[in-house]
């Protein structure tokens, strides 16, 4: 997929994102190419609850519903983050998340997020 947004955007965006604020320029720029550009349509199934994580996201436009049992129970706008958790703990999605409006998202897979851990990448434990 052809990447609509510049590298300099996304470090610039990611800097102003809670979870990469302690990041500096440098070491976000060290981790651009783990992060890939992935866009969805309003209504579609970016994971359903019990999946296996095989990424997390960061919202740069558009957001996103997270649904358990059918039932909406949040929603995450733009900066905001979500899969992170089953990357880190390994377990199932604990949700569905649809998008909730035509989306674009960074998203990071857990085997490049496990191989910044297996080199010791400063940035992995940062995050």
């Amino acid at each position: 997929m052809k990447r609509h947004i510049s590298p300099e955007n996304i470090i610039t965006f990611l800097l102003e994102t809670p979870l990469f604020e302690t990041l500096e320029p440098l070491e976000l720029q060290e981790i651009l190419h783990v992060v890939k550009e992935v866009e969805y349509q309003a209504g579609d199934t970016l994971f359903e609850e019990g999946a296996t994580g095989d990424a997390w996201y960061v919202v740069y436009r558009g957001g996103v519903d997270i649904l358990k049992s059918d039932e909406k129970i949040a929603e995450i706008g733009e900066k905001g983050c979500f899969g992170e958790m089953s990357i880190l703990d390994k377990m199932p999605r604990s949700a569905t998340v649809r998008a909730s409006a035509d989306s674009i998202f960074l998203r990071v897979s857990s085997d490049d997020f496990d191989s910044l851990v297996k080199e010791e990448h400063p940035v992995a434990y940062k995050l």
